[in-house]
């Protein structure tokens, strides 16, 4: 995607590589979250729709058989499994529900950062690289300079390049920092809505499973 600044380009400018690894490590971060949540979410959608099917199976099943078992059942329990095929049908939109819900605001968190990252920070190395290439090639042939006239011309050339770079450099570690800071924060963020979003849909599959349950008959001794 673009070339990475070697270690000897941040000669004079020892704060902008720590911002720039750290960068680069919540890009990795966030990236593997985002995989790892596509990847429980395809599965949950699968496991959700099989328990839809069944339940809907289920449900066209007992409409068949419900007849002939009515004459031998008490009515109790020919609802049972009209009771497990509801049941399955609930949960699994419950399930659904949280597979297609888990992933668009991860999505939408790795999109802004994909999108400041390519926007911003890769035309900004870009011209850091370019300008900090130019003034340390002026440093070397200014340490090599015999001639005196020499010495003096390629030191204002490199205070000029230096004034140059070093703005681009203190843009480039603000958009780094920005960015990481942006990163880790929507990442947590987003944990803590992934964990209110299961929680609510384990009380709602609680539920389902409590309506399967048939109430105990208590006679008076």
């Amino acid at each position: 995607e673009h070339e990475e600044i070697p270690d000897g380009l941040f000669a004079e400018d020892g704060t902008l590589k720590p911002s720039l690894v750290a960068m680069e490590s919540a890009k990795r971060e966030l990236d593997a979250l985002y995989d790892a949540v596509c990847t429980h979410s395809k599965k949950l959608q699968s496991s959700a729709e099989a328990e839809r099917k069944l339940g809907e199976s289920l449900s066209s099943t007992s409409a068949v058989c419900q007849p002939v078992f009515q004459k031998y059942l008490e009515s109790d329990q020919v609802l049972d499994e009209l009771k497990i095929a509801a049941s399955c049908v609930s949960s699994a939109a419950v399930v659904l529900r949280v597979s297609s819900t888990m992933v668009t605001p991860l999505r939408n968190l790795l999109d802004s950062f994909r999108n400041t990252y390519s926007n911003t920070v890769v035309p900004l190395k870009k011209r850091y690289l370019g300008e900090k290439r130019e003034y340390l090639d002026v440093i070397r042939s200014l340490e090599q300079a015999q001639d005196q006239d020499i010495q003096v011309e390629l030191t204002e050339k490199s205070t000029a390049l230096r004034n140059k770079w070093m703005p681009t450099s203190a843009q480039l570690n603000h958009a780094a920092q920005h960015l990481n800071q942006a990163a880790r924060v929507g990442i947590c963020d987003y944990l803590v809505f992934f964990a209110s979003l299961v929680s609510e849909a384990h009380r709602q599959l609680e539920q389902n499973h409590a309506s399967l349950e048939t109430p105990k008959n208590t006679g008076s001794s």
